[in-house]
């Protein structure tokens, strides 16, 4: 009856909503990444500098750090990004969110979600 049709639209129009907010998130990681000035490379990372007042991260490869973050000699902060870029957490964190947007009526994601992190931090730490 109609009451398929009308879960499969909201079914569908919830997921897209899901994989939309994702793509915004990375084309805003690509855009930090982009703008910020790469200062160091290796074989499997490179470290860019940002000006922009972010926290800092890592997306597949690419380490960025905060202009005072890289300044400052805190090498502990790049040492954990990389560890981050050793165990491809980005390639994680894009499953769980293709998971969570296939899957968003499961509100059991958004617990192993948060799980999946914990587990994730203790492992690289």
């Amino acid at each position: 009856g109609w009451w398929i049709t009308a879960l499969a639209v909201l079914y569908f129009t919830v997921a897209a909503f899901i994989l939309a907010r994702l793509i915004v998130a990375l084309v805003a990681t690509r855009r930090i990444i982009g703008s910020s000035k790469l200062v160091g490379e290796e074989d499997d990372y490179r470290i860019y500098v940002s000006d922009k007042a972010i926290t800092p991260f890592s997306w597949m490869n690419d380490i960025v750090l905060p202009t005072e973050d890289f300044e400052s000699g805190n090498h502990d902060i790049i040492t954990h990004e990389k560890a981050h870029v050793a165990m491809h957490h980005s390639v994680d964190i894009l499953f769980v969110a293709l998971v969570k947007a296939v899957q968003w009526f499961n509100f059991e994601n958004s617990r192993d979600g948060k799980a999946f992190g914990q587990v994730y931090a203790k492992r690289k730490d």
